[in-house]
């Protein structure tokens, strides 16, 4: 899933999707369970929400039946065993997207603004 897309999945299909690729369900991961597989998998499918939803930490949370600072953990977790981006990284990495943004739209209003300019004194020479 890429992280630009315009198309944001839920948080529920993100479990969904870590469901059938690890073969737990979406019940297992939203419950009590302590085992290993499901705790993996449930890191996994905090992660995926995280990076992909863009929805806030205390929002995962309760989707998963669990506090934000949980979420926190289970992402930092995650990126540890698996070599992924930190939680840093994706703030860091949406910080420098919003700026680009920012910039580049910034810049487009600039132009039309000046176009506007060069029509108008065309119109009245």
């Amino acid at each position: 899933m890429e992280h630009n897309s315009p198309y944001r999945p839920s948080i529920r299909q993100c479990m969904e999707r870590i469901a059938s690729e690890t073969g737990v369900s979406v019940e297992e991961m939203r419950g009590l369970s302590r085992k290993k597989h499901i705790v993996h998998a449930r890191h996994a499918a905090m992660y995926e929400a995280r990076s992909c939803t863009g929805k806030s930490l205390p929002i995962i949370g309760r989707a998963f039946n669990r506090d934000h600072t949980t979420v926190i953990n289970g992402i930092a977790k995650h990126s540890t065993r698996t070599g992924a981006p930190s939680l840093t990284e994706f703030n860091i990495q949406r910080q420098e997207l919003s700026r680009a943004r920012y910039r580049e739209n910034y810049w487009r209003r600039e132009a039309v603004r000046l176009r506007e300019l060069l029509s108008a004194k065309e119109v009245t020479a």
